[in-house]
């Protein structure tokens, strides 16, 4: 019998495939994930299949923004208070499944040197490569504005001068 597969470990999953096994994280701008073979734990009330998780320390008192904006499948995202306590509805910070098209953003006010999990997964069955970005909060890429166009268009209603 001749067997073929395409993937390099079939059996694999994701070192941070367990809500106890969070990867620590600070902020961070376009760190690469990959939840295929990655399994559901948690409370499954906001991701409800496959999930990787990471834990975030905030540096100081701020609003931050977590951002899946720029993966390559379509996600969902969920925010906990504290790393080392099982994620419930009820520590829960916030759930979002689409904010830039199709995939997941969140804000929220962090106190310095507290943790926070972050749950990530795929609505339905949808699984794959991703990016995460932390930080504090601002415009998406999508929504920045370099206020370099010549008609006006780039500004978000700011005045816009040229000088020679």
């Amino acid at each position: 019998m001749l067997n073929i597969s395409c993937d390099d470990d079939p059996d694999y999953t994701p070192p941070n495939d367990d809500w106890f096994d969070a990867d620590s994280v600070g902020n961070v701008f376009i760190l690469r994930f990959d939840t295929t073979g990655a399994t559901l734990d948690g409370p499954g009330d906001c991701v409800e299949y496959e999930n990787v998780w990471f834990c975030h320390t905030a540096p100081k008192t701020d609003e931050v923004t977590v951002s899946l904006c720029g993966s390559e499948f379509d996600t969902v995202l969920a925010v906990y208070e504290g790393c080392n306590v099982f994620p419930r509805w009820d520590n829960r910070i916030d759930c979002n499944d689409d904010f830039c098209d199709r995939q997941s953003q969140i804000t929220f006010n962090a106190i310095a040197d507290q943790e926070y999990l972050i749950e990530v997964g795929g609505y339905g069955l949808a699984t794959g490569q991703g990016v995460l970005s932390i930080g504090c909060a601002g415009p998406t890429p999508e929504e920045a504005d370099l206020g370099d166009a010549p008609d006006s268009t780039n500004n978000f209603g700011r005045n816009m001068t040229a000088y020679p």
